[in-house]
């Protein structure tokens, strides 16, 4: 559907893209200005976006826009879902990944992208819960997981950011720190099994960790999870096969299993590394759980998965 918005509330998110935002503030004004009825406020700690989403459904805002980074759209999303779904999110991509915004076809043109969040043409999406937090668009467990901690390490004291932000966190561990562990899984109404483990993936969108194509075919609306999973292997097997996941040519391989399901379980007798949209989180047992088309997403022109 496509109904024009006149209205919204705008969280800018100044710590995004290391804390660059925080300088964008009188651009993004620019952006709206004479467009639409706004109110712009900022965010001041971690999950204030959250609660400022919620005050927004709350006064009645339509739609609410997230102008940072995919923490940001994790945070608002939460917020709108948590007051029943009652508004649409917008997003402005203005942090390091912005992997929700791509999976929606928002332009990276902030100027073009501000007329596609007004336009209004929305989408129904689908949303997941870890262990009972939202999240938009991926988990990562295991190895996977721990990338985004080194990354937030490297995060805080480079310069580095989106694709080349993970993938230098990638190659880190890669290189110095690299191992598997031994985990149960269980598929929707499968069995469980025990298998070596190397990481996990589990995603609405096509793209995560500012770029990576780990689930190339993944469509935000279809009701179901894509999922990756790759066994442990050796290191130097990582190596000539990691180029491959970058560009989502690595479905063939013998040591990867993808595929489709509306939940997913997994435990380990130890505490794994994961991230949830990107945050880092840790946790011994995994509950992911489908809900199918809960928020309402403004889209733009680009593919939308």
């Amino acid at each position: 559907m496509t109904e024009p918005y006149r209205r919204a509330k705008i969280i800018l998110n100044p710590a995004a893209r290391h804390g660059e935002v925080a300088k964008l503030e009188a651009e993004v004004r620019t952006l709206f200005e004479g467009l639409i009825e706004y109110e712009l406020v900022r965010t001041e700690a971690p999950w204030h976006a959250e609660s400022l989403a919620r005050q927004a459904v709350r006064e009645g805002f339509g739609l609410v826009i997230a102008a940072g980074g995919d923490g940001t759209y994790h945070e608002v999303a939460s917020g709108i879902l948590a007051e029943g779904g009652k508004a649409a999110i917008g997003c402005l991509p203005l942090g390091s990944g912005n992997d929700f915004a791509r999976t929606l076809g928002i332009s990276n043109d902030l100027r073009k992208a501000a007329h596609e969040l007004i336009r209004g043409k929305t989408k129904r999406v689908d949303v997941g819960t870890c262990n009972g937090k939202y999240f938009t668009n991926s988990v990562g467990i295991g190895f996977d997981g721990r990338v985004t901690h080194r990354a937030t390490e490297l995060k805080e004291r480079t310069d580095l950011a989106g694709l080349r932000l993970y993938f230098t966190a990638l190659m880190d561990l890669v290189l110095h720190d690299f191992h598997g562990y031994r985990v149960r899984l269980a598929i929707d109404d499968g069995p469980e099994t025990e298998r070596p483990f190397l990481m996990m993936a589990v995603t609405n969108g096509f793209t995560y960790g500012g770029g990576f194509k780990i689930t190339p075919q993944a469509v935000n609306g279809d009701g179901l999870f894509d999922y990756c999973i790759i066994d442990d292997l050796p290191r130097a097997d990582a190596m000539w096969r990691i180029p491959l996941v970058v560009v989502g040519k690595h479905n063939w391989m013998k040591k990867v299993t993808t595929g489709r399901a509306v939940r997913l379980r997994l435990w380990a007798d130890e505490e794994l590394f994961a991230q949830v949209d990107g945050e880092p989180y840790k946790a011994s047992e995994f509950d992911l759980i489908m809900l199918p088309r809960v928020l309402t997403a403004v889209i733009g022109d680009g593919r939308v998965a």
